[in-house]
């Protein structure tokens, strides 16, 4: 009888484990999409899972605004730009 509950919950937490490490995917790919380490926020989400779902949608996106800020630098005209646009004209 004793052995069997044992078995029993060995099972439950190995099923447990399993969840929880496929549930500490979701804030790591939050994060990810938005340009912040994925391998830190897997870490923080199996410490910490609420806590790291609810900082991983509530972080600022890193990518759009390093698009925006790579559109910025292009449309822009920077000292060298406008000395390469008189050199040719």
């Amino acid at each position: 009888m004793l052995a069997t509950s044992s078995a029993v919950w060995t099972t439950i937490g190995i099923i447990g484990f399993i969840i929880l490490i496929a549930l500490a995917f979701w804030p790591a790919r939050v994060a990810r999409r938005k340009g912040h380490s994925w391998l830190l926020f897997f870490i923080f989400s199996l410490f910490l899972f609420i806590p790291a779902l609810i900082v991983a949608y509530l972080m600022p996106n890193r990518r759009r605004r390093e698009r925006r800020q790579g559109l910025i630098a292009h449309f822009s005209p920077t000292l060298t730009d406008a000395d390469s646009v008189r050199e040719r004209a």
